[in-house]
């Protein structure tokens, strides 16, 4: 055989020997990963960075959504893409804090159409703690002209791999520019879907709601609804009349605030989960 082609085919086999010990590394190191990316059928879409915010610069979140007019009698959605069939949009995360990481839409896992919200937490020595609170989430604001009455919605656990660090998945919605909170603070509402049994830290103008106090079950849908404007009713005394705007966050999140943890060698989580079909409304 020509020196040439003895070159070539040398060249060649040593390629493909690395990429199999890329494959294999890739494989041992993160199974799911691996799983997803090579799942035949599979579409993802990556949001863009909101308000086309650039690193070093300060951070405007977008706008909320005006809804000057809601129908009477007859229940009303005041989210926009809350099935994330049109795209990731208006959905959007702070992509300005350490804490904070983005979501994805995928049609890996979807409940009423082909499209749902994903969410990925990881965390290991490679992937080490965003300050104290490693947060994979998605938010949408509104201005509606009257407060929304219900909130409700599906979540989908995939995998949930966690150590004794406070791992959960919540929703958090917030009436900002409330008139009745000292020093004016926003009103917040969190709703614990699961993962914790027990309040997670102490926030002045948060209060707390358990929907479950136990681990997730994996492997299918979950539904949730609640009462808005009772819940406020009873956790704050009052319904919020007069507010500039809401805004509801849903979250995969660790915190790790009241915990010593060593940069260098952080608990190992690994979480995997899905929304989908979203109602904030009446």
């Amino acid at each position: 055989m020509p020196e040439h082609r003895r070159m070539k085919v040398f060249f060649i086999t040593t390629l493909g020997a690395i990429l199999l010990v890329g494959l294999v590394i890739l494989t041992l190191r993160n199974r799911d990963l691996l799983f997803s990316l090579m799942r035949p059928g599979v579409q993802t879409r990556v949001p863009t960075v909101p308000s086309g915010w650039t690193s070093g610069t300060k951070f405007t979140p977008p706008a909320p959504i005006p809804i000057p007019a809601i129908p009477e009698g007859c229940p009303f959605n005041m989210l926009t893409n809350p099935g994330f069939e049109d795209g990731t949009a208006p959905w959007w995360y702070f992509p300005d804090r350490s804490h904070w990481g983005s979501f994805t839409t995928s049609t890996a896992r979807a409940l009423g159409g082909s499209w749902a919200a994903r969410v990925e937490l990881l965390i290991n020595p490679m992937n080490p703690p965003r300050a104290g609170a490693s947060i994979q989430g998605l938010i949408q604001s509104i201005q509606p002209s009257i407060f929304p009455s219900h909130v409700a919605g599906n979540y989908y656990v995939e995998k949930w791999d966690r150590s004794p660090t406070k791992m959960y998945m919540q929703v958090v919605v917030i009436a900002s520019g409330t008139e009745s909170l000292a020093g004016g603070s926003a009103a917040e509402i969190s709703y614990v879907l699961t993962g914790l049994d027990r309040q997670p830290f102490n926030m002045i103008n948060r209060k707390f709601i358990f929907l479950t106090k136990t681990q997730p079950e994996l492997g299918c849908w979950i539904h949730f609804e609640r009462d808005l404007r009772n819940d406020f009713k009873e956790q704050w005394g009052f319904v919020p009349e007069k507010f500039a705007g809401i805004r509801i966050f849903f979250e995969l999140r660790a915190d790790m605030r009241d915990e010593n943890i060593d940069p260098a060698n952080p608990p190992s989580m690994h979480a995997i989960a899905y929304f989908d079909d979203l109602y904030l409304g009446n």
